[in-house]
Parts: structure tokens; sequence; C-alpha cells
């Protein structure tokens, strides 16, 4: 805008008419920007709860499967206890046989004892026979030797038994030393097997009930595994009704963030379309409320633009420097905070180009240089305080080095036209919202669109 062009003569009728059109624009775009706003807390909250859906259907989702495991585990349990029940029912019955042979084999060694008595008799009763053999055969052959010649046939036999008598004597002795060994040894085996079989009876009355025992703890194990198993699968159902229920509500979700996106668009799309109307209504010459933010801000765009070309003359920065656009993030900062190879440059220069504006203007609440990607380097100083460990309280009190990436953000730095009037709402930190207004003009080096110089102001 040339500012040595002097506007055209108005008719008072016009003037007032084109005020009364700039004044109904203004309250068309505070009206639109509140909407605005509102429906992108809205989009906000809906795609927050989107999320949360979705993040709660995975869950359901997990638990269907966990169920669906502990089922099959609790079946695979119930399958593995019974075979395991089996083996031990097994188990026990030949614990059980094993001790009953252990009682009959006590019994058999005890009965042996009676037959190896009874058989000592017989090896006694054949010891005295032998005896009385022999004193048989000694008289024949007494007699026989008195006989002479006559007797001599009676000798041979009478010898013949006593060689006989002699056989079977010596034989029973061998028998008779067999069985006392024998009997020695089936009393040490009686009473082995009586010390290892001590209480025998008892051990297998203790089998039974053991057995008994068993199988009431495993039919108590048995009802508690189907328990599980019944639990799994109503769980199971359950989850899976409520995963249903949730994508159901999860789907009504998104189609209302697809309306609350749609009619933020088009909220958009008015409150530029009332933005352009008061842009027009200032831009033809008339003098309205926010001519002179509009004036000082191109003011002070061009006083910025003068600034940094003196600042390249004097090679206090480059050009490349001063255009920088990699963001080095401040670390710990919360908000983050970034510095760009221009920060300290623009910490020297802007603090005394921008503060005094402040003062200018009535309403004023910032005046701040935007990079084209909405970078804030230096803000005015009550916004710059150094960050403390609460972020709510950095957010409103340490906007400096940040970037605002937001729709009012963005348009100013990248705004080429003589300026730019927006009006939006302003997050002030912890909750509290203001609608304000922003006048832009852009900051130009070198035939270089560098960024935007950013008023903002009150409407009260």
């Amino acid at each position: 805008m040339d500012d040595s062009r002097t506007p055209p003569a108005r008719a008072t009728s016009e003037d007032q008419f084109v005020e009364s059109i700039a004044a109904e624009a203004g309250g068309l775009g505070v009206e639109m920007a509140s909407i605005h706003g509102a429906l992108e807390d809205l989009d906000a909250q809906a795609r927050r709860q989107s999320s949360r859906l979705d993040a709660i259907s995975a869950t359901m989702a997990g638990l269907v499967d966990g169920n669906r495991e502990i089922e099959a585990a609790a079946s695979a349990t119930a399958t593995l206890s019974a075979s395991t029940r089996d083996t031990l029912r097994l188990t026990l019955r030949d614990t059980e046989r094993l001790a009953a042979s252990a009682v009959r084999v006590s019994r058999a060694v005890h009965d042996i004892g009676p037959v190896l008595a009874q058989v000592s008799g017989a090896v006694s009763d054949i010891e005295s026979i032998t005896y009385q053999i022999k004193l048989v055969a000694f008289n024949a052959s007494v007699e026989a030797h008195r006989a002479g010649d006559a007797g001599r046939s009676f000798g041979v036999i009478a010898s013949a038994v006593r060689d006989l008598s002699e056989r079977v004597e010596r034989s029973s002795s061998l028998i008779a030393t067999t069985l006392a060994d024998l009997s020695a040894r089936i009393a040490s085996l009686e009473a082995q097997v009586q010390r290892d079989n001590a209480g025998m009876d008892d051990i297998e009355a203790a089998v039974q009930q053991a057995t008994r025992s068993f199988d009431r703890s495993f039919d108590s194990v048995a009802a508690q595994v189907d328990q599980i198993c019944t639990a799994a699968r109503a769980g199971m159902s359950a989850s899976a009704s409520a995963r249903s229920e949730i994508d159901a509500i999860a789907g009504q979700s998104r189609e209302s963030m697809a309306a609350l996106s749609a009619a933020s668009t088009r909220a958009s799309g008015l409150l530029t379309l009332g933005e352009r109307l008061i842009e027009l209504t200032a831009d033809s010459g008339f003098v309205t409320p926010d001519t002179p933010y509009i004036e000082q801000a191109m003011a002070v765009a061009d006083r910025i633009s003068a600034a940094f070309e003196s600042a390249l003359v004097q090679r206090r920065i480059t050009l490349d420097e001063l255009f920088d656009a990699r963001y080095r993030i401040v670390p710990g900062s919360d908000p983050q905070q970034v510095t760009t190879a221009f920060t300290r440059l623009t910490d020297e220069l802007l603090p005394a180009i921008q503060e005094p504006v402040l003062a200018a203007l009535p309403q004023v609440v910032f005046c701040a240089a935007v990079d084209r990607n909405g970078y804030l380097p230096t803000h005015n100083r009550k916004f710059s305080q150094p960050q403390g460990r609460d972020p709510v309280w950095n957010a409103a009190n340490c906007r400096n080095r940040r970037l605002f990436r937001d729709r009012t953000g963005l348009s100013a730095g990248q705004n080429s036209k003589r300026f730019l009037l927006q009006t939006y709402r302003r997050d002030m930190g912890g909750g509290e919202f203001v609608i304000m207004k922003d006048v832009s003009a852009p900051i130009r080096v070198r035939g270089r669109h560098w960024g935007g110089l950013r008023i903002a102001y009150r409407l009260d």
C-alpha cells in the first residue's frame, strides 16, 4: 500500500454504510472464530475418544483371546488330569497288590518253619532206624562168626547191611547238617521279612484310604477346572459382546468425528470469508477500528526487514543462517522449545522493535515476528520467562522459541499479501481461551519471504 496515497473523499452515508459492513463483518468474524474454536475442541475430543475406544476394543480383543487360551488350557488340564488320575490309580493298585504279595510272602516264609521241623523229625527217625540196623548187622555178624562155614553167607549179608546202614547214616548226617543250615537261613529270612513287613496290613489299608482320598481330591479339582472352563467361556462371550458394542460405538464416534471435521472445515471457510470481508473493507480506504493495527503491523514489518538487511550488510549473519529451518530442540523443555541459526540475532534485534508496540495501541496483547513455518524465536519479554516445572504455566508464560503451526500462526508466517487480518481463539494456558484479532504483514529480506510480523489485540 502506498502510504502517500490519499483516500478519496466519501459521502457520509457511504462511510456509515461501510463502517456498518465492517462492524457486521467483525462481529461475524468473532462468532465464527468462537464456533470454529469450539468445533476444533470437539473434533480433538472426538479423536481422543475414538483413540481410546480403539484401545479399549484392542484390549477387549485381548481379553477374548486370553479367555480362549484359559479355556483351552483348562480343557488340556482336565484331559491331562484324567490321564494322571488313571496312572495314579494304576500305581496305587500296583502298590496295593505289592503289599498283598509281600504279606503272602511273609506268610509263606512263616509256613516253611513247620515243614522244616517235620523234615527234621523225619531225619531223626532215619538216624534212629539206622542205629537199629547197625545193631542188627552187628548181631548178625557175631552169629555168622559163631556158625562158621554154615553162617558165612549170612555174614556177607550182615556186612552188606552194615555198609548200607553206614551210608544211610552219612546221608542222614549230611541231610541233618543241610537242614540245620536251611532252618537257620529260613529263620533269618523270616525275621527280616517280619521286620520289613511290619504293619504291612496297615500299609495296605492306608493305600486303600489314600486311593479313596485321591479320588475325592481329584473330583474336587476336576469340578474347579470345569468351573474355570465355564467362567472362561462366559468371559469370552461377554468380552466378544462388549467388543462388538465398543466397535459399534467407535464406528459412530468416527462418523461423528467426520461430521465434526466437515463442520470445522466449513466454519473455517466462513471464518476466512468473514476475514476477507474485513480485509476488503479495510483495504478500500475507509478507516475502521482495525486500521491503526494494520498500519502498525506493516510499519513494524518494514522495520524488521530493514534490521535484517542491515545485519546481512554488517555480516552479523549470513543469508542461509537467516533462513535456517533446522529447528533444534531445547532439551527438557515442556512445551517444546527450539532454536535455529538466527535465534541469537532475533534476540538481539527484535525486542527494541517489538516492545514499543505493546504501549503504542490499546488492547495489544503481543507483537512478535514468526518465520514462514510459524516459528516464533523472540517473543515479548512478558511471554519469554524461563521455563519451570509446570507445563501449564510454561505454556502461558514461556511462548518464545516455540513453533506455532496452528491455522493462525502458519497463515501469518506464510501470508504474502500487504496484510492479513484474522480472528481466532487464543489458548492462554490453563484451559483459558480468549477471542482475539491477529493482523500480520510480511517480512521480506533481499526479495525473499522470511515470515511475518504479528500483532494480536483484544476486542473489548
